[in-house]
């Protein structure tokens, strides 16, 4: 189970993708992907409870063992099947590690940890200013964006992919520095930077490849779904279970009445239900309203004890310069009555030296 802070989601809302790691799990439908069975939330953090993985993740299985490369070859497939599930759900990963590559029982790999997704453009490129991942699995072009409007596009996601690989097969990553500005500099100097140690040996087959070619064809990207998912309301749609979900293979069927009956099924139908659920949708909205007017009544008590404050500032800083006009003064007369006193005691002198 994992548990998200709202506090923190809120305050960092440029980073925090939880709406789309929910929505991936939901709606993924496959089998390289952690599915989502249940969301829910209380009034200070979210809940998703997801498949249980007893394996871990492969960061312990190459803390175990030295991965051979059939090993090697098996996983990478598998992280291929699960990244290409998520760009064709019209998304990017920008965080593809071994940490977020977990086991189920059977050793098979599931790709999780999507708070780091954003969705693709109809350009096929996200926009993004924030250098988001791990430093020593994040590429050249996300680097780049960092500090503008950077754009970049599924290319980041196999750079990762193929960092990985060269991790389980060498057992350090390509890119390692001593220091963060170290690795990045070597991950923008890639061309000079990578290097392949001559243990352990790699087979040079590339046969898989020679057939792959440059496709220039525009891109197929995942249309946006148009389902209300409560933006205006930071967390209103939140919880979820997937006993009442469309399930993807019950919709595509290629019977038309079969299509209809299937909807129909998984549809809620209890008008007891959907008006107890307007009913918690109108506590919310209420809540909000309530919320927003004592947050407009806190500001304005701030504004006048802000105001009341540059008043009694104002007033000190007066007081200050009074104080240093009055300690100029007594130290003048002060001075005056010092040399009057002199002059008295030198004009007694000469009285005196005078009468004698």
């Amino acid at each position: 189970m994992k548990r998200l802070s709202k506090f923190e989601m809120i305050k960092r809302s440029d980073s925090a993708f939880f709406w789309e790691e929910r929505y991936i799990m939901a709606h993924a439908n496959s089998e390289w992907i952690v599915q989502l069975h249940y969301a829910f939330q209380d009034l200070k953090y979210l809940y998703m409870v997801m498949d249980y993985m007893p394996g871990g993740d492969i960061v312990i299985l190459m803390s175990m063992y030295d991965i051979p490369e059939r090993w090697a070859i098996f996983y990478t497939m598998e992280v291929v099947l699960a990244v290409n599930t998520i760009h064709e759900m019209g998304f990017v990963h920008r965080d593809v590690k071994p940490d977020n590559m977990l086991l189920d029982k059977n050793g098979h790999l599931k790709l999780a940890d999507f708070g780091t997704c954003m969705r693709i453009g109809d350009d096929g490129l996200v926009k993004s200013g924030n250098a988001v991942g791990t430093p020593d699995y994040i590429s050249p072009e996300v680097l780049q964006s960092q500090g503008g409007e950077g754009e970049y596009g599924k290319e980041c996601d196999w750079w990762s992919v193929g960092i990985f690989l060269y991790e389980i097969l060498i057992g350090d990553s390509p890119f390692y520095a001593d220091s963060l500005v170290g690795t990045y500099g070597k991950i923008m100097d890639h061309k000079n930077s990578l290097r392949f140690p001559s243990e352990p040996e790699i087979n040079d087959d590339t046969r898989m490849f020679e057939d792959v070619e440059k496709d220039d064809s525009p891109e197929e990207i995942f249309p946006v779904p148009k389902s209300f998912v409560g933006n205006h309301l930071p967390f209103v749609g939140f919880t979820y279970t997937a006993d009442y979900q469309l399930l993807a293979t019950d919709i595509v069927d290629s019977n038309p009445e079969n299509k209809n009956n299937n909807i129909h099924r998984h549809r809620p139908s209890n008008s007891n239900e959907i008006k107890r659920l307007e009913a918690l949708l109108e506590r919310e909205k209420n809540r909000t309203t309530t919320l927003e007017k004592q947050d407009k009544a806190l500001r304005n008590q701030l504004e006048v004890v802000t105001k009341r404050e540059a008043e009694i500032g104002e007033q000190v800083d007066n007081y200050k310069v009074e104080l240093a006009k009055l300690k100029h003064s007594y130290k003048t007369a002060q001075n005056k009555l010092e040399q009057e006193l002199e002059l008295r005691k030198k004009t007694e002198n000469l009285l005196t030296a005078t009468q004698n």
